[in-house]
Formats: C-alpha cells, structure tokens, sequence
C-alpha cells in the first residue's frame, strides 16, 4: 500500500473514530478521556510543526474533511474570527469553562470523562453548524489546538512553492480545506499562512509539482 493510500486510510480511521466518540461517550464517559490527549498532542506538536498534526492526525479535521466536506459550501470564514486576539479570548473561553466543569467533582474520572465528552461533543456541532454557512473547517479556523499551532510554529514546515514550474491554474486553491490560496505566495515561495494545516492536498493535485511539502 502507497503512503498516500495508508494516509487516507488512517484518516477515514480517525474519522469514524470522532464519530464513535461522540456517539458512545454518554453512555462509556471514560471513553472522553481521549479528547484531552488529542488536544494535548495537538498543542505539543503545533510547537514543532505549526499546524501539520491538524491536517494529518487530527480526529475531528479527518471528520469534517472526510465526512462533512463533501457536502458543505466553501466560504470563508468571518475574518473576525481567525484573527488572533479573538481565537485567544475564545481559548480562554473554553479552557476556562472546561476547568470550571472539572472543579465540580474532582474525585470522579467518570464524571471528567462526562465532562471532556461534552466538550467534544458541544464543539463539534458549533463546528458542523458553521459548516452549513462557510465551510467545512469552520471550527478549524478558531480551534484552540490550532491558535497554539499557528501562534508557536506556525513558521516551521511551511510547503515550498516553485514560482517557476506554478502555472498559475489554481487547482491547489481548490483542493485546500482551509481555503488559502497558494499563488499568493509565489514571490516568497513558501506558503507562508500560519494557518495552513500542512495536509498535502494541494501539492498532491498540482499537476506541475509545483508544490512540495516541506519535511
């Protein structure tokens, strides 16, 4: 099996498993425990790798890209709410809230579980209601994991573009879930966006291999 081929397979994995989450976790609240681990992975590795797990490894993305995209619209999302200041007050918002449910009881994992479960679940459908009116990766433009990513290393990794084999055709700026458009940054030739989520849809369509992922 080809490496792009495990990719899609994994991610259909991941996938099913944000909809098992969801759909098992008031019943088996232990099962929410796997919410703060994906979220602390993704922040740790935002890190290193900006948002690079938010496109390869991330559950819900492989969700809303897998499941939800194909029948969502693509339109961006309300400027105001991928600007920095805003996606941090709604970090704090959600930490804050999170930390405040957990004070509760903090004698029960049970009732933790309930609690990261809920959260999971609360998100999500803000998440797929945005979708109906913008684009699938709503959440994703103002995702708590995500503004640790792009606010710590979202310079590192960035995709080269080579302005000398791009063609200007565009079919990247399709192909990207966060809608960035990769000719814009053809004078710098790397695709600079701290947003973007690394995931290689655009290189993997660019018929001049124009595109590369950077390792």
């Amino acid at each position: 099996m080809s490496a792009s081929k495990k990719k899609n397979t994994l991610r259909w994995i991941l996938a099913f498993s944000t909809v098992l989450i969801i759909a098992t976790g008031w019943y088996f609240p232990y099962i929410g425990f796997a919410v703060p681990v994906v979220m602390m992975t993704g922040m740790v590795g935002g890190f290193f790798s900006g948002r690079w797990i938010c496109g390869n490894l991330c559950p819900r993305g492989s969700f809303f890209d897998k499941l939800i995209s194909p029948i969502m619209p693509r339109r961006k999302v309300p400027a105001f709410l991928t600007r920095l200041p805003v996606r941090w007050l709604i970090f704090a918002g959600l930490m804050g809230f999170m930390i405040y449910r957990l004070s509760l009881d903090i004698t029960s994992p049970a009732y933790w579980g309930s609690v990261f479960w809920l959260m999971c679940t609360a998100t999500t459908a803000i998440g797929l209601i945005g979708s109906i009116f913008t684009n699938s990766r709503f959440w994703c433009s103002f995702c708590p994991v995500g503004t640790v990513g792009n606010s710590f290393g979202g310079g590192k990794k960035q995709p080269l573009i080579n302005k000398e084999k791009c063609k200007g055709c565009e079919i990247c700026a399709k192909e990207c879930p966060m809608l960035l458009k990769p000719t814009d940054y053809l004078t710098e030739g790397k695709i600079s966006n701290h947003d973007c989520i690394r995931c290689g849809a655009c290189a993997a369509k660019c018929p001049v291999e124009a595109i590369k992922m950077s390792a």
